[in-house]
């Protein structure tokens, strides 16, 4: 039986904006259509081995409520991948701050959103444990 619990809480959120400076201030990026992740090593103390923002353009979608349903997509196919995250770097023992942006101009599919998150964030875990 799989005891791993795919939730979403706000402490894995990065809502710091000094935490968000700190991870463009890095200048570390990813780019993997259609995905563009900002990641920093983090020696602060937070409370999960990751936390993400998710941002998507208001140049590229006008309507607020395009913009939102795209970032839950992002968030949805985060949230059921991210134990694979956690436990690699709990296992190294890292932490991580990423920041996400969707750099389409038009809205993909959730499967689509889905495989291509998770080649993006496989990329970027590869990258910090380096």
């Amino acid at each position: 039986m799989n005891t791993t619990r795919f939730t979403f809480k706000k402490e894995e959120r990065l809502c710091s904006k000094k935490l968000i400076d700190k991870v463009f201030e890095g200048k570390k990026v990813i780019h993997l259509f259609p995905f563009s992740i900002f990641y920093q090593s983090c020696e602060q103390d937070i409370p999960y081995p990751a936390q993400v923002l998710f941002a998507v353009s208001k140049k590229n979608f006008k309507k607020a409520v395009d913009r939102n349903h795209i970032k839950r997509l992002c968030r949805e196919s985060y949230r059921l991948y991210k134990h694979n995250i956690y436990d690699i770097l709990t296992k190294h023992h890292k932490k991580a701050l990423l920041v996400v942006v969707y750099n389409n101009k038009e809205q993909m599919s959730f499967e689509t959103i889905q495989s291509k998150m998770q080649l993006a964030i496989d990329k970027t875990i590869q990258q910090l444990i380096k």
